[in-house]
């Protein structure tokens, strides 16, 4: 995806987390990482290491220059290793002491690897923050709206009532497993180094006889970023296609939540509405519309985040020998893209979701127009044993119970055409009440019968469980993110 905001709108928030300046700073941080690592192991002097991070700010580089030149090595690494090393030398010119220490066992894949898991676990943690928000905001929605009715829908038809509150929970439980997931696959994910073709020879020839081994200096390393220590991967790319795919689960979640809400705040339905906000949601030709922007920009990911993926499993099949031609190259655009696209739609979701509209009153209304059809289930269920089968209708149309329930239910519809539910809902009750005695189902039972709120089943108990079982899993993960801290502070 093109870095220009024209491409994609919304974005602007997660651009520079993954743009060039983030990338090649990303580089930087771990050429100097990897000095520093030697440093701690007393295979390069301190003051080497300082001079290294000094001099590894991406102010000082010209990344337009690093941009063209990438082109004659395909990848960006080894221009920007070349200005690397000049800001390093110019910074401590006395014999080039520090400058030896750059990059010394390592190969371009170690670096551009490892940078891209540095990208991902940042964009990682600004997604996670802005999902557990979305949950915080869903688990507010269910229980608000936990016996709030509205219409089922299945098919795209009216099916049974149903609650706003499981619908909201139904929401909670995706993006609650899409976290779980991201947060699982986020917090391990390795470093790369593997040196030319990942048996960290040359790492062996630094190490000689300084009774260090090349794991104990790829270890530092890994704890200097921050990253966990593991074999060469520069074509076994599970890594990178596991938290990718985290991520992708974390767009059809709120791919689902964004698909209801465009749905339900269409103006015939009008159940559901954006927040508002100053300048949004209007049309170029049509002032009356409000758009549902913040929708259509999550759904926008949700529809191009599976193709990103696709392209980071096919590179992982076809990564040949013990270093890609091609495949590892073809990585980083998706994976971009992927970076950018699902941060922003989960600050969109943030946003919806912490001001979503909800229009109980015309959810209910909608309810009541669509009785008693609404309700066949339940009236069949009911109402078919208390009709005998040698019993007849008024007009005298023959038939098993259960038929001429149907029949009943049919014409109801049909009279409440043009008088909506409540006339429709009149119609069946004066043909049930005639059709079956007091003693086997009385008026207040015959008014229950025909109440759609009445008949939600469970789902008040769903979303008690599901919003209770997702306040434990966000406790649980607040206390291991005090726990994560704590470590990294006595790292």
């Amino acid at each position: 995806m093109s870095d220009s905001l024209l491409f994609a709108p919304g974005t602007a928030a997660t651009a520079d987390a993954v743009g060039d300046a983030a990338f090649a700073q990303a580089m930087l941080d771990v050429e100097a990482a990897w000095v520093h690592a030697q440093a701690d192991l007393g295979l390069a002097p301190a003051e080497a290491a300082d001079t290294v991070a000094r001099a590894a700010v991406v102010g000082s580089l010209d990344l337009a220059a690093i941009g063209v030149e990438a082109e004659n090595g395909a990848n960006a690494l080894i221009p920007l290793l070349a200005q690397l090393r000049g800001a390093v030398t110019a910074a401590d010119p006395a014999a080039d002491r520090a400058v030896r220490f750059v990059h010394r066992g390592l190969t371009s894949q170690d670096v551009i690897d490892t940078a891209l898991v540095l990208l991902l676990r940042r964009a990682a943690d600004t997604t996670l923050a802005d999902a557990e928000a979305v949950a915080a905001h869903l688990r507010d929605l269910a229980v608000e709206h936990r016996d709030t009715a509205m219409v089922g829908r299945t098919l795209a038809q009216h099916a049974v009532p149903y609650t706003f509150g499981l619908k909201a929970a139904t929401w909670l439980q995706g993006v609650d497993t899409a976290v779980a997931v991201l947060r699982e696959r986020t917090d391990r994910l390795p470093v790369q180094c593997g040196g030319a073709s990942g048996t960290l020879a040359a790492v062996g020839t630094v190490v000689a006889g300084t009774g260090v081994t090349p794991l104990d200096l790829a270890g530092r390393f890994a704890a200097r970023l921050g990253l966990r220590p593991a074999a060469p991967w520069h074509t076994a790319r599970l890594p990178l296609v596991e938290a990718a795919d985290a991520f992708a689960l974390l767009a059809d979640a709120l791919g689902k939540l964004a698909t209801d809400v465009v749905l339900l705040s269409r103006p015939e339905i009008a159940e559901l509405a954006e927040p508002a906000a100053p300048g949004r949601g209007g049309s170029s030709a049509m002032p009356q519309k409000r758009n549902p922007v913040l929708s259509v920009l999550i759904r926008r990911t949700a529809l191009t985040v599976p193709q990103l993926v696709a392209q980071l499993h096919l590179a992982a099949a076809l990564a040949d020998d013990e270093r890609p031609d091609g495949a590892w190259h073809s990585e980083w655009p998706a994976l971009a893209s992927l970076l950018r696209l699902v941060p922003s739609a989960a600050a969109s979701a943030a946003e919806l979701t912490g001001g979503l509209v909800v229009h109980a009153d015309r959810m209910l209304a909608t309810l009541t127009d669509a009785c008693p059809g609404v309700l066949s289930e339940r009236i069949t269920a009911v109402a078919t044993p208390l009709l005998r089968d040698d019993q007849r209708s008024d007009a005298g149309d023959g038939g098993s119970a259960k038929e001429r329930l149907t029949a009943m239910i049919a014409q109801a519809d049909g009279a409440g055409a043009a008088g909506g539910g409540a006339s429709a809902t009149a119609h069946l009750r004066a043909q049930l009440r005639s059709a079956i005695p007091q003693d086997a189902l009385d008026d207040a039972a015959l008014e229950d019968l025909l109440d759609p709120t009445r008949y939600l089943g469970s789902a008040g108990a769903f979303v008690d469980a599901i919003v209770a079982d997702s306040a434990a899993a966000a406790g649980r993960r607040a206390d291991n993110a005090v726990t994560r801290g704590t470590a990294e502070e006595h790292s």
